[in-house]
């Protein structure tokens, strides 16, 4: 009857540990996921770029056109 009490603490401990880690896991990205995103942020990068360049080429054109006239 003694090691009830015991029990019941461990038993206790034991749930709290393991939905602190299961939380725990839940917040912390895994490595792919990770990798995934590193890939997508460079890709965006890549495209941004291309936009900026893109919209310089267009106002080099704006300003030749106004410059015609």
């Amino acid at each position: 009857m003694n090691m009830l009490p015991i029990f019941m603490i461990g038993l206790i401990v034991g749930i709290a540990l393991s939905y602190a880690w299961y939380k725990y896991k839940e917040d912390v990205p895994s490595k792919v996921k990770v990798e995934l995103q590193e890939k997508e942020i460079k890709r965006q990068k890549s495209d941004n770029e291309m936009l900026h360049n893109l919209i310089d080429k267009l106002y080099k054109k704006i300003d030749e056109l106004e410059n015609k006239k």
